[in-house]
């Protein structure tokens, strides 16, 4: 399993716009698509279930980043795809 990790604010671009392409790209190539997180300063910027589906993005981790956090939430993410 693949996983991508970005900054929400990315110049020229945003975290929700990252996973929107890579989900696209993956869908157009028949790859599956890898688990995709953002990370903001801006607080969680919570989206519904389904506006996260639409993005492809799995996770959205709020800075400071905490390392056992963030690995602790993937790793449930993973868990739940039974990696």
């Amino acid at each position: 399993m693949d996983i991508v990790i970005s900054d929400l604010g990315v110049p020229g671009i945003n975290g929700w716009e990252v996973g929107k392409r890579i989900k696209r790209i993956c869908q157009q190539k028949g790859w599956a698509k890898p688990l995709i997180a953002i990370c903001t300063g801006w607080g969680a910027e919570v989206r519904s279930d389904r506006e996260k589906i639409s993005t492809g993005v799995d996770l959205v981790v709020a800075k400071p980043i905490s390392i056992p956090n963030l690995l602790g939430s993937i790793g449930e993410i993973l868990e739940q795809r039974g990696y």
